[in-house]
């Protein structure tokens, strides 16, 4: 066997090796509590488009360190786009919570034209492995008239807070889970909203 064989031989070794050591890719998303419900309301909504930060317009699950560096996985993913995951979730959550109103993706081309869009701004949704998450949205409830947004005062900040069970991305993936879920089922007051917007917007 010659130098340049035995070469080749290393090369390859070191080829496999590296192949059987790379870590296989997990996807995850996210999903509702509640089953998804058919309202008999008539007022429609349509919840979206999410306003992610422009760090997380990525596939790749982000999670910051203690000295805020975001940290990018290379094989912990996201199983689609991650404001589309966000919106279905609201869409159930606030389905089951107010009967009154009807909610739709804003993907979905629904008949006529929705009486609100209710916007979410999301400017943190992130955290530690192992620590906390936290979740800081700007929600606006927008009334629309003949297909035209009229811009409402109704905003509400919304900061919360939920603990990682351990340092495993799947308890962590669950921890963004139940902020969502808390944002839809504890914090969206859309019955105040659409009170002041229909007292603003005659």
């Amino acid at each position: 066997m010659n130098k340049r064989t035995i070469l080749v031989l290393l090369i390859s070794l070191a080829a496999n090796a590296c192949v059987h050591k790379s870590a296989p890719t997990s996807f995850y998303s996210l999903f509702p509590e509640s089953s998804l419900t058919t309202s008999a309301g008539e007022t429609q909504i349509r919840v979206g488009p999410i306003r992610l930060p422009e760090y997380m317009n990525t596939q790749s699950i982000i999670t910051l360190t203690e000295n805020n560096r975001i940290v990018m996985s290379a094989n912990q993913v996201w199983g689609g786009k991650l404001d589309e995951a966000i919106v279905r979730v609201l869409v159930t959550e606030l389905g089951a919570r107010y009967s009154d109103f009807v909610f739709v993706d804003y993907l979905w081309k629904a008949q006529g034209t929705p009486d609100y869009q209710l916007q979410v701004d999301v400017l943190e949704y992130a955290g530690m492995r192992g620590g906390d998450v936290t979740l800081i949205a700007n929600i606006q409830l927008i009334p629309i008239h003949h297909g035209q947004n009229i811009p409402s005062s109704a905003q509400q900040r919304v900061v919360l807070s939920e603990n990682t069970k351990d340092a495993s991305y799947e308890a962590y993936v669950m921890a963004l889970n139940r902020l969502l879920v808390r944002l839809a089922k504890e914090e969206i007051n859309l019955d105040e909203s659409v009170q002041s917007t229909a007292l603003a917007n005659p």
